[in-house]
């Protein structure tokens, strides 16, 4: 009769330094692309926010959430409550 415990335990045993090797080879190689999307990304969010001071960019509230909220206000047109300032 088979073992099927022991045929579990051998298969696992063939198969977890493979797929331990795989899984560290792709970690290994998508590090640089992983990091150059992320630099992409946040230059783009720090050009969007640069971009959209003092001209007709627009936000939400975060007290009522109206929308259409010029970047430049510091008071809510529809709440009156005062908007972050930076």
């Amino acid at each position: 009769m088979v073992s099927w415990g022991g045929v579990t335990r051998y298969i696992a045993g063939e198969t977890a330094p493979v797929a331990t090797d795989t899984i560290n080879y792709v970690a290994d190689e998508t590090k640089g692309s992983v990091e150059t999307v992320a630099k992409s990304a946040a230059k783009g969010i720090v050009e969007g926010i640069a971009a959209g001071r003092g001209t007709g960019a627009t936000s939400f509230c975060p007290h009522c959430g109206a929308g259409g909220v010029q970047v430049n206000y510091k008071f809510c047109p529809e709440c009156g409550k005062p908007l972050a300032t930076s």
